[in-house]
C-alpha cells in the first residue's frame, strides 16, 4: 500500500513537472480565436506573443496582423485579405509574413486579414463587417487559391483554432502533436456558417466599394507543376471573379511570372519567407502598373521579369 502512495505522488510529480516544461517551452504560446456562425472564425483582437519563444505574431483590434489600425492619408493604405498563405501560421515568424514584408519592401501601409482555411466566403463576411476599415484603406487585395470557392469554412476544433489557452497543456500537446488527432468533420450547429453564393457577395462588395480590388490567383505545388490542372482548377474562376467586379478591379496569376518557381514553397501550399518577399514584389509590380494616386513604387535590387 506504502509502495502504491508512493508511485501515485512520483506520478503526479512526473505529470506536474511535464506540464511545466510544456508550459515554459512557449508550444502553447499560440494565436487564440473567436469563433461565430459568420466569419467562422477569426484571430482574436489585440493579441500578441512568440511560438516556441521565437516565431512573433500579433494581431490589432481588427484583427489584423499588424499594429494598431492607424493609416496614415499621406501613404498608400492596402487592405491584403485570404488565407493561411497570407496568415503565414506557427512555422513563420511575423516579420516573414506576406504582409509584414509587402509592407518593408513597399513602403506602403499593409493591413493583412486572414485565417487558416479561410474560403472566400469567410474572407467577404469580414469585408462585409468591417465598412469603416474599408473606408479609410485605399484599396484592397485578395489572395485566392483554389480551395477558397468552395463551402466556407466553420469553426471545429480547439486543435486547429484554439479559444482559450490550452489546459493541461500537456494533454493538449500529447493530443495534437503525438497522437496527431484529426478534428471533427462537423461543427457545432451554432457554429455552422451557412452557406451564401460567393458570386453575389463579391458583387456586392464590388458594389459598395468605389476604389481598386486586386485578387492574385495563387497556385498550389501540384498545379504549378501540373499547367491543365491550373487552368482547370485556379485560372477557370477568373471570368466568374470577372464578372462580378467593377471596372477597377483587376486579376492577376501569380504563376505567369517566370521568377515564381518551385523553392518558394515550404509544402503544398504555404511560401516560405523567401517566397513572402518575392509574392511581396510581384504584388508591388502588379499594383504598380495601375499608377494609383499615393503609390510609391520602390525600385529593388532583385527585380521579377514582367
Amino acid at each position: 500500500m506504502k509502495k502504491t502512495k508512493i508511485a501515485g505522488v512520483l506520478l503526479a510529480l512526473g505529470l506536474a513537472a511535464a506540464e511545466l516544461l510544456v508550459q515554459l517551452s512557449g508550444i502553447i504560446d499560440m494565436p487564440l480565436y473567436q469563433a461565430d456562425n459568420q466569419l467562422g472564425y477569426i484571430p482574436a483582437p489585440n493579441q500578441s506573443g512568440a511560438f516556441l519563444h521565437s516565431r512573433h505574431y500579433r494581431f490589432n483590434e481588427y484583427s489584423m496582423g499588424s499594429a494598431a489600425f492607424e493609416p496614415d492619408p499621406r501613404r498608400f493604405n492596402l487592405l491584403l485579405v485570404g488565407d493561411s498563405i497570407v496568415l503565414g501560421g506557427n512555422p513563420i515568424n511575423h516579420s516573414e509574413r506576406l504582409g509584414p514584408q509587402l509592407e518593408k519592401i513597399s513602403g506602403w501601409q499593409v493591413w493583412p486579414v486572414s485565417a487558416g482555411s479561410w474560403a472566400l466566403q469567410n474572407e467577404l463576411a469580414y469585408l462585409r463587417k468591417h465598412p469603416d476599415v474599408l473606408g479609410r484603406v485605399d484599396a484592397v487585395a485578395i489572395v485566392l487559391n483554389s480551395g477558397d470557392f468552395g463551402e466556407p469554412s466553420s469553426w471545429v476544433s480547439p486543435l486547429t483554432h484554439p479559444l482559450e489557452r490550452p489546459f493541461p497543456a500537456l494533454f493538449y500537446v500529447f493530443k495534437k502533436y503525438a497522437l496527431a488527432s484529426r478534428p471533427p468533420f462537423e461543427p457545432k450547429p451554432e457554429l455552422r456558417v451557412s452557406l451564401r453564393d460567393w458570386r453575389a457577395d463579391l458583387r456586392d462588395f464590388s458594389n459598395s466599394f468605389d476604389k481598386p480590388v486586386y485578387i492574385f490567383m495563387y497556385p498550389g505545388l501540384d498545379e504549378l507543376h501540373d499547367p491543365v490542372k491550373m487552368n482547370e482548377q485556379l485560372n477557370s474562376r477568373i471570368p466568374e471573379l470577372q464578372a462580378q467586379l467593377g471596372s477597377s478591379a483587376r486579376v492577376f496569376k501569380v504563376a505567369d511570372l517566370p521568377d515564381w518557381k518551385e523553392s518558394y514553397y515550404r509544402d503544398g501550399v504555404h511560401p516560405t519567407a523567401e517566397g513572402n518577399a518575392a509574392f511581396s514584389r510581384i504584388i508591388i509590380r502588379n499594383i504598380c502598373k495601375e499608377k494609383l494616386e499615393k503609390v510609391a513604387c520602390p525600385v529593388d535590387d532583385k527585380p521579377l521579369s514582367f
